[in-house]
């Protein structure tokens, strides 16, 4: 265990470092340091930000002198993977690793020597029959090479490397021990979404990255007032009471996708977690002290919102700047995780690190006189050398032999050409495996996305679709509770489809007896939402809910698990593609009534994905996502073709689609 560590939360506008140590009465902050750098409204600026980091971390091994205290380092959210896996409590503890590698080869969507990769084992209690819960971490080599050149650069050894929302979900773990929590980061590039439970019976952590950040509230603010971006920034945080009401105002639409967003993360988990009970919401991150950002999710949500205003369980020692402490308090806490785990007292202790690294450092502590062998090896072979080189000295090509060689020469230059003939077409195959190679983690980076944008279409705002209604609601209780009687019964639906989806009985008196509880479910929810209503809003919903747009527009879009990622050739010659073809299957409810709801979800679910394809890459498509229409499919026998016995089974039966689009290898689109 050490003594003392240094936890620096690396992004695109600062670096934030607490030092931690071990006291005679246990953790200390024992330093802060802040580096702020000019935030850039555009984040694919890479070179750029590298050099703001580089110097960044310069500055703070100058000012800081962290060698002999650990140092962790954070890597961003958004280009890494986690999964929930479960293994069957009968596996012996001498199989546990082989096993939890086959998960992995199977659930991480890299070949695993592309990736580092870890796992946590949720510490809880378990019936003796129950699965055991591990939650596996990867993120591409290239990235954690990338930073470790950051790093490197600054002359700063770096001894772990966590995700930022592990980082937060350790100190967050430490700080509120024994309660479960949600946690909204709100950052410039990043926001993270973290749902914790840390009960005797129930201990894990889900991850999601949200697609709003606060850069996002930069730009609607620089684009609605004219400002150029460092004064929108400036104005987003003012503390001006005659410009917070309108800061407020305009960033009001983002603050409401982002709490949609949250809602829908919130009841996805819970619909899975039955158990899972939430009453609060830690808000961290510098864009979360936006004016009245807390009172919203708090209506929102109906969440208490929380901020990190005070560190709990460790002491302050008089090193510590209370008024930057105070400042940057509510931002602090993916640094304080990170130390947290350098002193190795957190919840998680994975470390990216690459292993060829850590193996090296133990093998220079363990065996001192490697230079020196390295030294006399360097000896043995420049002595070696030397004597080639003298025997090469005293040969003598004579006179006569010289036309003959140069012959030779000549014949061997010709066949040379030909040689450099014939490989020129390979090294421009190579090139385009390079060029397939380097993006490889298109469907990483992709899955999330298509999660994201599926989660969105299949649960859009409930107020605003009774709104579109004509249903005027009076005030935020009667929302919060006809919220809440939706998302029960979203729940219970989603619990019986999953129930049925895994039962073997598929016979017809089973197919039917589970429609007959859905109608149940629906009826309920009817007579539930009924009763928070008026007589004059009970008359709209009515004949609203009569023309079937209720339980269409709120039913499914679902993604069939197929996301096939090829090069491909877009003028048709062979051995030359171009363009990276992502295919997206999905399926689409056909209980409504005419084809308005099947078109407009079609064209909002591959309009959102194009966005969000071209966000989570980089790149522009090539053009307008194209859509290939595959028929009427039954989604609980697999989305495979109906059979004309199937005719009669309307209620499942869902439009199936390829959504494909395409992004030029060179990373320059047309859209």
């Amino acid at each position: 265990m050490a003594i003392s560590s240094w936890g620096i939360d690396v992004s695109h506008s600062s670096i934030k470092a607490v030092k931690l140590q071990l006291g005679a009465e246990g953790v200390e902050l024992a330093g802060l340091d802040v580096i702020e750098y000019p935030l850039l409204p555009d984040i694919q600026d890479a070179d750029q930000v590298a050099a703001q980091i580089r110097t960044a971390m310069a500055e703070f091994r100058s000012r800081n002198k962290p060698a002999g205290s650990t140092v962790a380092c954070s890597l961003p959210s958004r280009s890494s993977f986690t999964r929930l896996i479960k293994i069957n409590p009968d596996v012996k503890p001498e199989d546990l690793e082989s096993n939890i590698r086959v998960q992995a080869e199977g659930n991480i969507p890299l070949p695993l020597n592309e990736v580092i990769w870890g796992y946590q084992f949720f510490d809880r209690e378990y019936k003796p029959d129950e699965e055991r819960e591990y939650i596996l971490f990867a993120i591409k080599n290239d990235i954690v090479n990338q930073f470790l050149e950051h790093v490197n650069v600054a002359k700063l050894r770096v001894d772990v490397l966590q995700f930022a929302p592990i980082a937060l979900y350790n100190f967050v773990i430490y700080q509120f021990a024994d309660t479960n929590s949600i946690v909204l980061d709100l950052g410039s590039s990043n926001t993270d979404l973290i749902i914790i439970e840390n009960q005797k019976n129930d201990k894990r952590v889900w991850l999601r990255n949200l697609p709003v950040a606060g850069n996002d509230f930069t730009k609607e603010l620089q684009g609605k007032i004219h400002l150029n971006f460092a004064e929108a920034e400036k104005l987003k945080l003012t503390s001006q009471p005659e410009k917070m009401k309108e800061v407020y105002k305009l960033l009001m639409p983002l603050m409401k996708t982002l709490s949609v967003e949250i809602n829908r993360s919130i009841g996805w988990y819970k619909s899975v977690h039955k158990t899972a009970q939430f009453e609060s919401i830690v808000l961290t991150g510098s864009s979360s002290q936006v004016h009245g950002f807390a009172n919203f999710m708090h209506q929102s949500l109906q969440l208490k919102p929380l901020k990190l205003e005070a560190i709990e369980h460790i002491a302050v020692t008089e090193k510590v700047d209370s008024a930057m402490l105070k400042k940057y308090m509510p931002s602090l806490g993916v640094a304080l995780g990170l130390a947290l785990q350098g002193l190795g007292i957190s919840e998680n202790k994975v470390n990216l690190m690459p292993q060829e690294i850590i193996n090296h450092r133990k093998i220079m502590k363990k065996v001192p006189f490697v230079a020196a062998a390295a030294a006399l090896l360097g000896l043995t072979v420049y002595a070696s050398y030397s004597n080639v080189s003298e025997n090469l000295a005293g040969l003598d090509i004579n006179r006569a032999d010289k036309d003959s060689i140069q012959q030779k020469i000549g014949r061997n230059r010709e066949s040379l050409k030909e040689v450099i003939n014939k490989i020129q077409p390979v090294l421009q195959e190579l090139n385009t495996l390079s060029k397939i190679g380097e993006h490889r983690d298109l469907p990483l980076k992709t899955l999330n996305s298509v999660n994201a944008v599926v989660a969105e279409i299949s649960d859009e705002s409930v107020l605003d679709k009774i709104a579109s209604a004509g249903i005027t609601l009076k005030d935020d209780a009667q929302k919060a509770k006809i919220t809440q009687a939706l998302r029960k019964h979203f729940d219970k639906v989603a619990s019986e489809s999953r129930n049925f989806s895994k039962s073997a009985d598929k016979s017809p008196e089973a197919f039917a007896a589970f429609n007959n509880t859905l109608n149940g479910l629906e009826k309920a929810a009817d007579d539930e939402i009924a009763a928070l209503l008026d007589a004059t809003q009970k008359d709209a919903y009515s004949r609203w809910k009569s023309t079937g747009r209720l339980w269409a527009l709120l039913g499914n879009l679902t993604p069939v698990w197929v996301l096939d990622v090829r090069a491909y050739s877009s003028s048709g010659q062979a051995n030359q593609p171009d363009v990276f073809r992502l295919t997206v299957t999905c399926a689409i409810e056909a209980r409504s009534k005419g084809t308005d709801t099947l078109d407009s979800l079609k064209k909002i679910f591959t309009t959102r994905l194009a966005g969000r394809i071209e966000e989570a890459c980089g790149m522009k498509l090539a053009h307008e996502p194209d859509i290939k229409d595959l028929g009427l499919a039954n989604y609980l026998k697999g989305l495979e073709p109906l059979e004309p016995e199937d005719a009669g089974a309307e209620k499942t039966r869902y439009n199936k689609y390829d959504v494909i689009y395409e992004i030029p290898m060179n990373g320059n689109g047309g859209i």
